[in-house]
């Protein structure tokens, strides 16, 4: 999942999503069979592939 930031001050470039066309952080979000968040990755910059 991605999720919008404000532009960053400094190092812009690495938190530009192109899929999105925002600035963006990426977490991964793992859930079990009745839909209940088991597990949330650390955050990574937008144009981080996971």
């Amino acid at each position: 999942m991605e999720q919008e930031i404000e532009h960053p001050q400094k190092q812009q470039t690495t938190y530009y999503s192109g899929k999105k066309k925002s600035h963006t952080i990426k977490k991964e979000v793992r859930v079990n069979d009745k839909k209940r968040i088991i597990q949330v990755s650390k955050s990574y910059p937008g144009c981080t592939g996971l």
